[in-house]
């Protein structure tokens, strides 16, 4: 048989070819905690926001390790900073700021750094940071809570693959989902078409659902909250409309009602920008918008719009 010699230069050209079409413009996953869009989240902030808390708080880390739940924790840091990413993007997009008075205000309001940090898994030193991001998902959800409205087809399910197989029929189309909508609603299950929700008016339910994160076209599927809780909504999104309105329903919108629209609308950047998570952290739930164990646990499904769907 004949031998192949590769000379030493060769292979350091090849070596540098493959590098070379690895550095393209989308960001890498090695090394990666998570990628929002075209960012790469480095692993480092994430660990190094990790091992902060578990020396700030020798008993938070025994108890955690009591019960071989740190792994737990760490995903929760990674869940809340692609959020942080999140809401960065979604600021951007509504031309909305945080200023560093107000983070600071927020903090004294808190009575100070290590007060605002209490009960949370950040340590005292990332307050300024945890608070800018709490600030801009609360200004994201009271300017938008207002003048939000969406208009769906829905269904409903009583288990999660009943909900996973509703949902992917009604993504094939509006016509699927109007089949399905009527076969349902003959056979006594709750389902109806052109069914509209204004967020001011069912804040609570604003707070709760995805409904009003989602690009029409989107079919969702999702846990009902409260004493629904056993029964899934199955519903494709046919219009979405956010209107800039000036009245005073905003300032009667408790804060944390309104830091809760504005976490749920951060699923709708997540979905326009797409998200990754690294597996050591779990999976990305897209309904919870929050890292989830496994699929099984995530809160639903988010199905974006089919260009083919008809």
């Amino acid at each position: 048989m004949r031998s192949v010699i590769v000379r030493p230069r060769l292979i350091v050209a090849l070596l540098a070819a493959a590098l070379l079409a690895g550095c393209g413009s989308q960001p890498t996953r090695m090394g990666s905690a998570a990628i929002v869009g075209d960012h790469a989240i480095p692993l480092d902030t994430v660990e190094e926001r990790f091992d902060t808390v578990l020396r700030s708080r020798p008993r938070m880390r025994q108890q955690l390790e009591n019960e071989q739940r740190t792994d737990e924790l760490a995903s929760r840091i990674a869940g809340f900073t692609v959020r942080q990413e999140l809401a960065e993007r979604a600021a951007r997009r509504r031309n909305l700021r945080v200023t560093d008075e107000e983070v600071t205000e927020w903090i004294n309001d808190q009575g100070g750094p290590k007060e605002a940090m209490r009960g949370t898994i950040f340590a005292t030193d990332q307050a300024r940071s945890v608070g800018r991001s709490l600030l801009l998902m609360r200004k994201l959800g009271s300017s938008t809570l207002p003048g939000a409205s969406v208009r769906f087809d829905y269904t409903s399910a009583t288990t999660r693959a009943d909900a996973r197989r509703k949902a992917e029929l009604m993504a094939r189309g509006p016509e699927r989902a109007k089949e399905l909508v009527e076969q349902d609603s003959s056979s006594g299950v709750s389902a109806a078409t052109g069914r509209t929700l204004r967020a001011a008016r069912n804040p609570r339910l604003a707070v709760g659902t995805p409904l009003f994160a989602a690009e029409p076209g989107t079919t969702l599927a999702f846990r009902l909250p409260g004493r629904d809780a056993t029964r899934w909504m199955v519903a494709r999104v046919t219009e979405r409309d956010v209107r800039s309105e000036d009245t005073d329903s905003d300032r009667r919108v408790r804060e944390q009602l309104a830091r809760g629209f504005g976490v749920q609308l951060l699923g709708l950047t997540a979905q326009r920008e797409g998200v990754e998570i690294s597996p050591r952290y779990g999976v990305w739930d897209p309904v919870g918008v929050n890292t989830a164990p496994d699929e099984d646990q995530t809160r639903g499904f988010r199905i974006p719009p089919r260009s083919d769907a008809v």
